[in-house]
């Protein structure tokens, strides 16, 4: 007989995989949806999840972790401009492959403070170097991130048009 942490660990990962085929260009179901199509009483989903960040959160594990690797590796190149834009072009890169995570990083919380916390570190060195201008913070490069996301999923093909906008924000904000 499987333990009840078993059990939960089962419930939440069937709850995970319905979720991910219910999601459709960065939108998540409704908490209701969720239950009658993952079979299972909305008390169940709201067992797992605290609330649609969470089930968000839940939703992009895997690519977070890809996220955090690309900051952890900006925040150990020496290099600072290479760094920032690293760091900057891997962002939209990301998030244009993966909208769901353009979701969770504008909406974020405390469980995503530390990666906030080392791209701040990221963004405040290239402007102390020189290399952006003084006045973009990191609630900046997220709103740019996110923005660019938005706007290439607009036209026919994100991804080109995601490189080309890169292009003329980094223009934009280099000094």
């Amino acid at each position: 007989m499987a333990s009840k942490r078993s059990d939960a660990k089962q419930n939440r990962a069937h709850l995970l995989a319905v979720a991910r085929a219910m999601a459709k260009d960065g939108e998540v179901p409704s908490f209701n949806e969720l239950a009658k199509k993952a079979e299972v009483g909305v008390g169940t989903v709201y067992r797992h999840f605290a609330d649609q960040q969470a089930l968000l959160a839940g939703l992009v594990e895997e690519q977070l972790e890809d996220f955090r690797v690309l900051i952890e590796h900006a925040v150990a190149n020496e290099d600072v401009n290479a760094a920032f834009e690293e760091l900057f072009r891997g962002a939209v890169e990301l998030v244009v492959h993966r909208p769901l995570v353009a979701r969770v990083l504008a909406g974020s919380k405390d469980e995503f403070r530390a990666m906030e916390t080392k791209a701040e570190a990221v963004v405040t060195r290239a402007k102390k170097a020189k290399v952006i201008r003084p006045d973009v913070g990191v609630s900046d490069f997220k709103r740019l991130v996110c923005g660019i996301e938005l706007a290439a999923r607009m036209g026919p093909r994100p991804g080109e048009a995601a490189r080309r906008y890169v292009e003329i924000v980094l223009a934009g904000i280099r000094l």
